[in-house]
């Protein structure tokens, strides 16, 4: 995360999951409440196509293995120098994250592929997770030697990953929540822009990977602290907006389908195996289908 590169690839990852959640989650709610059954939360999607692929879980998997990656290999792998003193303990901190997201998303794949797991094993990762992402920002931010800007941008968004947890385990209580899933869904949004306009702010995008300060920001200066403040207000109305537009168009897109008047729906995600912990009711029964036909 150290670099230009390290927050990009943080905010693109943070950025996918939110959107493709929203796609996901958003025309279940909806067919859910048209249909008066019940609508059931899914900590991870499968790709909609004739064959389950759990995309979702390959990449929660894919792109902290190369952020950790990426850490190990930055400034040498060793993590102790010549007097046996510890190096890269700001790396060290960044690669406890990306581990501990590794193993979310390798519990994401056993469950995907049927391995049978304990209920609620990929929600409790998915928290621990997030849990930890918001702890370890906490002592990165107020590392020795921090400065001002770059501290307040790694401090404000710690409130924003322990709501996201909280939402988790309001998901696991209650998987008919649908405001836990936007919470979650808003977080990760949140972080995703967030991060990008960290990357420039911190770093240059050149030479790759982006170690370099960025010198058009002083990252001492008390008015580009209170900016960043203020900024971080202005991303949540954005995402809120974005979050509000995405649903809408998903409302329309079902009723252009003709789905919003009728008895019987067509379906735009795909049904996740039972043993996934992807597990909801059907939106129209079988008894339902054959009382329609008839």
């Amino acid at each position: 995360m150290g670099s230009f590169v390290g927050h990009i690839d943080e905010s693109i990852f943070f950025l996918l999951l939110a959107f493709w959640w929203m796609f996901n989650h958003f025309p279940r709610y909806i067919r859910s409440q048209w249909t008066r059954t019940e609508y059931r939360s899914c900590v991870s999607f499968p790709l909609p196509a004739k064959r389950y692929v759990p995309l979702e879980a390959y990449l929660k998997t894919f792109f902290p293995i190369a952020g950790l990656l990426g850490e190990i290999c930055s400034e040498g792998v060793a993590l102790v120098d010549a007097n046996g003193h510890f190096r890269k303990l700001s790396q060290m901190q960044h690669m406890s994250i990306y581990g501990i997201f590794i193993v979310h998303g390798l519990i994401d794949i056993m469950t995907s592929h049927r391995i049978p797991l304990p209920p609620g094993l990929d929600y409790l990762s998915a928290i621990a997770a997030m849990s930890w992402y918001g702890q370890s920002f906490s002592y990165h931010a107020h590392m020795h030697g921090k400065e001002m800007v770059e501290q307040t941008i790694h401090t404000v968004p710690i409130g924003v990953m322990y709501m996201t947890a909280i939402a988790g385990v309001m998901e696991l209580l209650n998987p008919g929540l649908f405001v836990a899933a936007v919470a979650r869904i808003f977080g990760f949004l949140l972080l995703g822009t967030w991060f990008f306009q960290a990357a420039f702010v911190l770093y240059l995008p050149y030479p790759w990977p982006g170690s370099d300060r960025n010198p058009n920001w002083d990252q001492t200066d008390a008015g580009n602290v209170n900016f960043i403040v203020a900024s971080f207000g202005y991303h949540m109305i954005m995402n809120s907006i974005i979050i509000t537009a995405v649903y809408l168009l998903c409302y329309a897109y079902l009723r252009i389908r003709g789905e919003g008047g009728r008895n019987q729906f067509r379906r735009l995600d795909v049904d996740c195996p039972e043993e996934s912990g992807c597990q909801f009711k059907p939106l129209l029964s079988s008894s339902s289908r054959s009382s329609s036909s008839s």
